[in-house]
């Protein structure tokens, strides 16, 4: 929160307390003109709002303070305290209402100046529906538990007030005098259900409960979009404290990295991460490759443990999805032709970040059409996803399928390029397919679909041309 937000909240806090005041005067006048015990109960947490008003301002001015010796880590969990003597003060309003209520239901009596008490309760009522609108506002846009917890009260003050103002017409025009105490019960019990909600969410921040799970993804987007040159995270904590947001996790590092280079990497993460959540208070603890917290974040990263706390790498912070493929990890016979052949995909992620994919089949192997004698490849396939990858166990058993399979050098290349284009429909694709000679004349394949999307990498294939003896 800015010297701006708190001064802003500060300000609203005192207003708070004279506007207390006054809608509590008028709701304690409407109980004087009329006698309705109802209407005293409206009172008597209009009281309690006074009290809240005057603990909240002292709060919010305390919370604001800024870090010193005792207190490094500042005093925002004092809002917290804040909410949660409010939320006793909400429970016992309840009970002197029901202090009130119960004896007048053994001997309920018709009101006085009904019309005139009713007319100022429902001033009252409004003054309390606006005031509770900018508070809670207020306290979702500057995060201030306090300010939000009074406008909830409030608000929770106005739905008992319309309960009290309609339940007491219906009284009036049907003359059943019992209807004013049993109102009054019933506003207890509502007072009493929003006095539990105000100390539950208070007790949560007192406790360190972590941002919200959609804050939690934004702070690991802005993580991924920054830690460009790391090796992954792990050990994602967060935690709220009023208006203020602490996060701490451990980046991996390669060990041979500057500490200068790591620490730029800090500085930008740092910065995205108050991109989206401003004044965020971070922690970031560096790891070198090879010790043993940083090769265990790898490790559980690369068999998917992605956990609450989210273990995750930098280059992929979503569990990939393998619920279609039918052939990793299990026993599969080999396939005799391409077309029994099953190529199966899998979801590339990073929507948005062209790069490139390499496989390598140094060893690949065919038949001749006409005499039956194989024929030896080292074939290169380069392409840039888009939306898929190309699963390599599946692709591994397609090139496999092609030793009982008799084609021309020319064909084989560009059937294996042309299936792979139909699986994935990449944005880019190319094959470089370099056949061993037969007869002294060595043939070589390439075909790419286009041009590959501006700005990726693509190294050369790395595969001379054959000269023989030359």
């Amino acid at each position: 929160m800015t010297a701006s937000d708190n001064r802003t909240v500060l300000r609203l806090a005192f207003w708070g307390i004279p506007l207390s005041l006054s809608v509590m005067g008028l709701k304690l006048l409407a109980w004087w003109v009329t006698g309705s015990v109802a209407l005293l109960s409206d009172g008597l947490e209009s009281l309690v709002n006074v009290v809240a008003a005057v603990i909240a301002y002292a709060m919010i001015g305390y919370a604001a303070k800024p870090a010193d010796a005792g207190h490094p880590f500042g005093h925002h969990k004092a809002e917290y305290f804040s909410a949660v003597i409010e939320g006793v003060l909400i429970v016992v309003a309840a009970l002197l209402i029901l202090w009130e209520a119960v004896p007048e239901m053994m001997a309920p009596s018709l009101l006085n100046a009904p019309a005139l008490g009713l007319a100022i309760n429902f001033g009252a009522g409004v003054v309390n529906a606006l005031w509770a609108y900018v508070l809670i506002r207020a306290g979702e846009a500057h995060r201030s538990p306090a300010l939000s917890a009074d406008g909830h009260h409030i608000l929770s003050d106005v739905v008992t007030s319309a309960g009290v103002l309609a339940g007491l017409v219906l009284a009036i025009a049907t003359g059943y005098a019992i209807l004013d105490p049993l109102l009054a019960v019933v506003v207890a019990g509502n007072i009493l259900f929003q006095g539990w909600t105000v100390i539950s969410r208070s007790i949560d921040g007192l406790m360190d409960k972590a941002v919200p799970v959609e804050e939690e993804e934004a702070i690991k987007q802005a993580i991924a979009a920054a830690a460009g040159g790391s090796l992954g995270v792990h050990d994602l904590k967060t935690r709220q404290a009023g208006p203020a947001t602490f996060v701490d996790f451990h980046m991996v590092v390669p060990e041979t990295m500057p500490v200068g280079d790591a620490h730029d990497i800090c500085d930008r993460i740092e910065d995205a991460i108050r991109a989206v959540h401003p004044g965020a208070r971070i922690a970031i603890h560096v790891e070198p490759e090879g010790e043993k917290g940083a090769r265990r974040a790898c490790q559980d990263y690369s068999v998917a443990r992605l956990t609450r706390r989210a273990e995750w790498s930098i280059t992929e912070m979503t569990k990939t999805d393998v619920s279609g493929l039918s052939q990793l990890g299990t026993k599969v016979d080999l396939p005799q032709s391409p077309e029994e052949a099953v190529l199966e995909r899998v979801p590339s992620g990073h929507e948005g970040t062209d790069f490139v994919v390499r496989f390598t089949a140094p060893e690949f192997t065919s038949l001749c059409p006409m005499t039956g004698q194989p024929d030896f490849a080292h074939i290169v396939i380069d392409y840039v996803p888009n939306g898929w990858l190309v699963e390599s166990k599946s692709l591994k058993l397609f090139l496999h399928s092609f030793r009982n399979h008799g084609a021309f050098h020319e064909d084989c290349t560009i059937d294996i390029a042309k299936r792979l284009v139909s699986l994935l429909s990449p944005k880019w694709l190319r094959i470089g397919a370099y056949w061993y000679p037969r007869g002294g004349i060595p043939i070589d394949v390439f075909w790419q679909t286009g041009n590959p999307p501006e700005g990726v990498w693509l190294p050369d294939q790395g595969v001379p041309t054959y000269r023989g003896r030359g």
